[in-house]
């Protein structure tokens, strides 16, 4: 608006010396015809024939005449002059403000196209498991395709098959069943469907009469999913957003998932799969401190030195895995099972009396001796001390110490059993 009054600001200006320059033409012919008057009233009082009065009469007359229609011609150019010029004025001001309101409406799709990219970025940076970076791309597709069937396909554990993770406005109701099975998932780019009837649309469209847009996802390099949107729309700007979506939302649940890996790679033991020692204690110190009761019970694998020098590491480390599987199959889910070190193993029990603890215990001896036969493994049993915070206290260091003195105990006592301080058992 500011523009269009500068530029007809400046049709005043341009036509302010038109405008002076007509004004001193009518000055001047106005001064002129009065002096032309003066001059043959001079020269008819000179005449001394009237023949020669009325020819200069009317000389006078044609004269007048003359200069009337050349002001007119000149008062005719410059009136349609300045016509032409208000009207081409007007088209260029309309022409103007329609290029402004064109630049004006691109500039805000391109600010608010970025704007929605900086914000879904930040979003997705602030989630910190998978469910959370699904509810960001939720809230993602309202804004991009707002009322628009929508969901994102993903691929589970296997591999082999999609499972629905979320729902934009509602379902898209796509019927693919594998990753290997979508278009857009095989040719890892972006696919819009506008007609679902045509030669080359998606099988999966076929008979449901509705336009499409399907973007893969990728996770650590690979397209595991697909986001299927349906619905017509502006081609260009929604392919560029689910793309853009697409993208974040993959990149960040590779991250979460790099991150877990990573995380329980730190906190378990490679060889079981166990919490290893310093996970353990860490997990379980808060709960001691908080005064609850709790059993401690350390367990070790009996005359293992002697299986892994005759049968070798590798039946070792099965006889290791083995009990750790029984160890988890076996105790409730309460329990905090971590691998100690070598073949030694730490149970906590939160919550709960020397009885119970014993109990589960007896069942995971017993558990060990039905699984050593179904993997074909040599026999081999374990030895187990228990002991609990109604003796020993609350300290993590105490409980371990006392189980660890019991486990010794059962080991003199013949191994293949769980020791228990008489007395301890009668306070618990």
């Amino acid at each position: 608006m500011k523009r269009s009054r500068g530029l007809s600001a400046l049709l005043i200006v341009t036509h302010v010396p038109v405008a002076l320059f007509t004004l001193g033409c009518l000055v001047a012919s106005v001064a002129m015809l009065s002096l032309f008057d003066q001059e043959i009233a001079a020269l008819a009082e000179i005449a001394k024939d009237a023949q020669a009065v009325d020819a200069l009469h009317l000389f006078a007359v044609k004269a007048r005449a003359v200069w009337a229609i050349f002001l007119s011609c000149l008062l005719l150019a410059v009136l349609g002059g300045t016509l032409i010029t208000i009207w081409s004025h007007k088209r260029l001001v309309a022409d103007f403000e329609q290029k402004l309101a064109e630049r004006d409406a691109a500039l805000k799709w391109d600010h608010d196209r970025q704007l929605f990219r900086t914000r879904l970025a930040q979003a997705m940076s602030m989630a910190d498991r998978e469910c959370e970076a699904f509810d960001v791309a939720s809230r993602a597709l309202e804004i991009a395709v707002p009322n628009r069937p929508a969901e994102l396909l993903l691929a589970d554990s296997s591999q082999a098959h999609l499972r629905r993770e979320l729902i934009g406005a509602e379902a898209a109701g796509c019927e693919v069943q594998s990753p290997e099975a979508c278009h857009a998932v095989r040719r890892g780019s972006a696919l819009a469907f506008e007609d679902p009837t045509a030669l080359d649309a998606c099988p999966h469209l076929r008979g449901r009469g509705h336009a499409a847009t399907c973007v893969p996802v990728s996770v650590m390099g690979r397209s595991v999913g697909v986001l299927h949107v349906l619905g017509q729309g502006d081609h260009g700007d929604t392919v560029s957003q689910l793309t853009f979506l697409a993208d974040q939302l993959g990149t960040r649940i590779g991250m979460v998932r790099a991150l877990a890996t990573s995380q329980l790679q730190a906190d378990t033991d490679a060889l079981t799969g166990l919490l290893n020692r310093r996970s353990l204690e860490a997990r379980v110190r808060p709960t001691l401190e908080g005064g609850g009761p709790a059993a401690v019970a350390m367990c070790d694998l009996d005359h293992f030195k002697r299986l892994n020098d005759t049968y070798g590491h590798a039946t070792g480390d099965r006889a290791l895995r083995t009990f750790a599987e029984v160890l988890r199959a076996t105790l409730p889910e309460g329990a905090v099972i971590g691998r100690h070190g070598g073949e030694e193993f730490v149970v906590v029990f939160p919550g709960t009396h020397l009885d119970e603890a014993v109990a589960c215990l007896e069942d995971v001896r017993c558990a060990l001796a039905d699984a050593i036969g179904r993997v074909g493994l040599p026999v081999f049993t374990c030895s187990i001390g228990v002991t609990h915070t109604t003796r020993q206290g609350q300290r993590l260091e105490t409980l371990l110490e006392g189980a660890d003195a019991l486990l010794y105990r059962a080991k003199e006592g013949g191994r293949d059993r769980i020791e228990v301080e008489r007395r301890l058992a009668a306070l618990a």
